[in-house]
């Protein structure tokens, strides 16, 4: 249960999408952030935490990602240091104030968003360990592979709009895989490094059993290019 009406998610998608739908990398767009939402709100149900304040975490978690490639300081390497999260901060404040929530709960929220891209949150705010599991879950799955290889892997590929596009652009995926070893060896790491998001880094017991079915994809997935 929450103290705020369900429909102030609304409020907030109106206010950030239009930031989002200026992001050049797909992988980091509009469709990224309605998955974690989902992720976040079914994560948060699961885990007893208030839904809605978890899903208006998820519409901020990446609005920093404008000013990062505004700045031209977007690093694709999987484990390296990312600024979006920090610029993420003011433009947060701002979507929090205009929807009134509350400062204890806008704290919350801020701090969520702050940390969302470290490898290890130590504290204790639910709303943060909440949203940095339901943001790892998008790099499970089909979709999880195809923004790994155009952000991770810098593979230019469009970005799918149904199921159909998804399997022709993962075929695609593989092609360039088989051709170019060094985006093949870029991928093994980074599916590697994203198995640790579940295996050793999870901050809920909910998180491997979410993405069980999509994490066995990946599993294949990076079975079939190591044999490349």
């Amino acid at each position: 249960m929450s103290q705020y009406d369900d429909q102030i998610t609304d409020e907030v998608e109106g206010l950030v999408r239009p930031i989002y739908d200026q992001i050049k990398i797909w992988a980091h767009g509009w469709l990224h952030i309605e998955k974690v939402v989902s992720a976040a709100e079914d994560l948060a149900k699961i885990e007893g935490v208030d839904p809605v304040l978890c899903k208006i975490a998820a519409y901020c978690h990446d609005l920093g990602r404008l000013e990062e490639e505004q700045k031209g300081l977007v690093e694709p390497t999987p484990a390296s240091p990312s600024p979006h999260a920090g610029f993420g901060i003011r433009p947060t404040e701002e979507v929090l104030r205009k929807v009134g929530i509350i400062k204890e709960d806008a704290a919350k929220i801020i701090e969520a968003v702050e940390i969302h891209n470290l490898r290890k949150y130590e504290g204790n705010n639910e709303i943060a360990l909440i949203l940095q599991d339901a943001d790892r879950t998008n790099g499970f799955g089909k979709m999880g592979i195809l923004r790994l290889a155009v952000f991770n892997c810098e593979i230019p590929i469009d970005e799918p709009r149904n199921e159909e596009d998804i399997d022709r652009e993962i075929e695609q995926v593989k092609e360039i895989l088989k051709s170019d070893k060094v985006s093949r060896d870029r991928m093994v790491e980074t599916l590697k490094h994203v198995f640790e998001w579940v295996d050793v880094l999870a901050n809920t017991k909910s998180l491997k059993n979410y993405v069980q079915e999509d994490y066995r994809v990946n599993r294949r997935f990076l079975e079939e290019i190591e044999k490349y």
